[in-house]
């Protein structure tokens, strides 16, 4: 019984976070345009249809008939029935249930000042917005497509026959049933399906050859026989799609995902770094690892098996600051240069890292 409750509960708690409250005489109506209530707790038959309407597909094929409507608010009614009762009993006032309730909140606070002040620090202008999606245009144009079937022989004596035939009359799907050499798409009437020009195409694989051939063809023809790698085909184009480019409108989300993947560890780590000033924090792990004096090997080893370009930057700064006669600091020097414009996006940082390379180490194959 504990998992029905919970799974109920993590199922509609965005949908339902004090929906339909209500009091007074209103309350205990009995019909009308009330669907529950239990003492003051009201959901009108509107809030109880939208609910419904959010439920995933699973959910809403098991709640989505008179009968589950029934047992879904029953749900509800014993869910507020046993939040009535723990009221009664004080268990608000639990420290357990404080504990809970305040890591609950915590996590609530911490991610909605991500997404309202981090995760906005990563977001582009619309000026460069507008700029990637007039660099960037091949990456939002949609290629030309084609579906044609097609009749096949290995001989050009053949195909030049059954041209004829349907020359004459006969339809190329009867022929193509009975006579067609392609295994494969005969008894389906030679669909080749949809493709793109110099892409797969089902039976003849990859053929630039009659593919070139075919997005040549207007669509409801029949052509005549067109010679390629395995033999002769008539193909017959039921429809043909030009290349398209999506409007800007419709790319922008694309274009504001592939921006923040780029700057949200950059926007993360300059939000932990002012907040580092206005608040006191220590890891004192991380003093305890300081500490200790690992060999630049150690430092380079640990920063090309790292994931984090922050924690990549601390290795490499290190090998920098504390083994700065070692054959990894000029590479070092180059990495650190290298995440920041290449990961992180910030060029001020790489210029400065790359500028230490040909001060401090102008003759080595790094600087070179």
């Amino acid at each position: 019984m504990k998992f029905r409750y919970l799974s109920l509960f993590l199922l509609l708690f965005g949908s339902i976070v004090l929906m339909g409250c209500g009091g007074g005489e209103e309350a205990v109506d009995t019909g009308g345009e009330l669907a529950a209530q239990v003492e003051d707790w009201t959901m009108t038959r509107s809030e109880f249809e939208d609910v419904i309407a959010k439920l995933p597909a699973a959910q809403k094929k098991k709640y989505d008939s008179p009968r589950g409507r029934v047992d879904l608010l029953d749900l509800f009614i014993e869910d507020n029935l046993f939040y009535k009762e723990a009221q009664r009993l004080g268990l608000e006032n639990d420290e357990q249930v404080k504990k809970t309730v305040d890591n609950a909140l915590k996590r609530i606070l911490v991610s909605e000042y991500y997404k309202q002040y981090v995760s906005k620090r990563a977001m582009p202008t619309d000026d460069e917005i507008k700029d990637y999606y007039e660099l960037h245009q091949d990456d939002f144009t949609a290629m030309p497509v084609v579906k044609a079937r097609h009749l096949f022989a290995k001989t050009k004596e053949k195909i030049d026959e059954l041209k004829k035939r349907i020359d004459a009359g006969e339809k190329m799907t009867v022929l193509t049933q009975k006579l067609s050499e392609d295994e494969i798409t005969r008894k389906d009437d030679g669909n080749l399906g949809y493709f793109n020009p110099g892409g797969y195409i089902r039976f003849v694989g990859y053929s630039q050859t009659f593919s070139d051939a075919v997005f040549a063809l207007e669509p409801k023809v029949v052509s005549d026989p067109i010679k390629w790698e395995k033999g002769w085909s008539i193909v017959y184009v039921e429809s043909k799609e030009p290349e398209i480019l999506k409007p800007l409108s419709e790319a922008r989300g694309e274009i504001v995902k592939i921006f923040k993947n780029k700057r949200i560890d950059l926007a993360r780590a300059q939000t932990v770094a002012e907040l580092r000033e206005r608040y006191s924090s220590r890891n004192f792990l991380k003093t305890e690892l300081d500490q200790e004096t690992r060999s630049a090997e150690e430092l380079w080893n640990l920063a090309q098996t790292s994931t984090d370009p922050r924690q990549r930057l601390i290795a490499y700064e290190e090998i920098v600051e504390k083994h700065s006669d070692s054959e990894y600091t000029p590479q070092a020097l180059f990495m650190i240069g290298f995440v920041f414009a290449e990961e992180l996006k910030d060029f001020v940082g790489a210029d400065r890292a790359f500028n230490k390379v040909l001060e401090h180490f102008p003759g080595t194959d790094v600087a070179k």
